[in-house]
């Protein structure tokens, strides 16, 4: 029998960022790294049509998987486009697909049901 035993090598950097504005260089007030983490998490999302900027933070699930809960963000973004959504519609749609993907085993996608539920929990505002 062979055991082998993998250090996560991975850092957390949490960046912590005053305000958004266009056309404006924002910078990172506080860095921290903390080593072992579990890679890059998402704790707020944003997105612009180049005119406004809105924010989300992702509800609170128990995240069992993150791979894939990008691609699904993406996903649920280009979904309200298809469905003529704009903005913080389109944020809040997106943002929720991330949400179920990461809160569920393997390569799991999520079911409509849990994708709409948690579109109720993803409040977008003006950032």
């Amino acid at each position: 029998m062979l055991y082998t035993l993998t250090l996560n090598p991975a850092l957390d950097r949490e960046l912590t960022v005053p305000a958004f504005a266009f056309d404006e260089v924002v910078r990172a007030s506080v860095v921290r790294v903390d080593w072992g983490g579990k890679g890059f998490n998402v704790s707020r999302a944003l997105y612009s049509d180049g005119k406004s900027i809105w924010q989300a933070e992702p509800p609170a699930v128990d995240a069992r998987n993150p791979i894939g809960a990008g691609d699904a963000l993406v996903a649920g973004l280009v979904w309200g486009l298809s469905h003529g959504y704009s903005g913080a519609e389109l944020l809040r749609w997106g943002v929720a697909c991330g949400a179920a993907a990461a809160s569920l085993k393997g390569t799991a996608m999520g079911q409509w049901s849990l994708v709409e539920s948690l579109t109720g929990q993803v409040p977008p505002v003006p950032a």
